[in-house]
């Protein structure tokens, strides 16, 4: 995966091709042009093809006061944003989730006209050719690249005990275990620090307990009285907020 320290994209939308939505004819034209603008000049797709929006036009995006556009934003949790060069970006699909919400509670009404609008083309921005291809060169890249991280975690940190037991390590049958899984949260998919090396068996007890992120490998690590210090490890590493334990 790359890792662009500048931008966290690959393209701007400005530079790719999609379909813009068919306009309500009760629509004035001066807000449509607006909210076109908002996606076109403020949006951008990283190497995975995920959208990013820059938070500087979300009121014209989600038809609200600048004030409320940034309530709302600052309510989305820190994984789904990044600030970088002053300029705070969030997930495009937190976006959505956002314009749905406010559809649902606007009612029908003439904001609801520009809302849905607004989540047209969003829509369109994410199914374009440009993102689906980023999609499928990004899958491809992270199943080649998962195949070595059992192999990178326990050469990078000398590993020769069960990280979360302590038991010794079985090299020959032991895995990779996800932190954060890897089907919901596949950006984090290629990164040896989303994961530990455990034992065979406990592998499956944690894929058996339905474990998906970092607070119920957590919970599932104190009930089974098992090492919890990969905690704090794993927050840090990601610059996630630390929950109070």
């Amino acid at each position: 995966m790359k890792n662009n320290a500048l931008v966290p994209y690959k393209y701007s939308v400005t530079e790719i091709k999609y379909n813009t939505p068919e306009i309500d004819e009760k629509c004035y034209p001066r807000t449509i042009t607006e909210i076109n603008n908002a996606w076109r000049n403020c949006s951008f797709l990283d190497d995975s093809g995920h959208v990013w929006v820059a938070v500087d036009k979300i009121h014209s995006i989600l038809r609200t006061s600048k004030g409320n556009g940034r309530y709302h934003i600052e309510g989305v949790e820190e994984s789904a944003k990044k600030t970088i060069n002053n300029t705070t970006y969030i997930m495009g699909y937190k976006l959505g989730a956002l314009i749905d919400r406010f559809i649902q509670e606007t009612g029908e009404s003439s904001k609801s006209r520009y809302l849905r609008y607004s989540e047209e083309l969003y829509r369109a921005i994410r199914d374009s050719d440009t993102a689906k291809k980023l999609r499928l060169e990004f899958a491809f890249e992270l199943s080649d690249s998962r195949k070595g991280l059992k192999k990178a975690r326990i050469k990078t940190h000398k590993i020769i005990r069960d990280e979360v037991t302590g038991g010794q390590l079985i090299k020959k049958t032991c895995e990779f275990s996800h932190i954060r899984s890897f089907a919901i949260f596949p950006q984090f998919g290629d990164n040896i620090e989303n994961g530990l090396i455990v034992n065979k068996d406990i592998h499956e007890i944690i894929t058996n307990a339905g474990v998906n992120d970092e607070e119920e490998l957590y919970d599932l690590c104190v009930s089974n009285k098992w090492d919890i210090s990969w905690y704090d490890k794993f927050k840090k590493h990601f610059g996630l907020v630390l929950d109070i334990k």
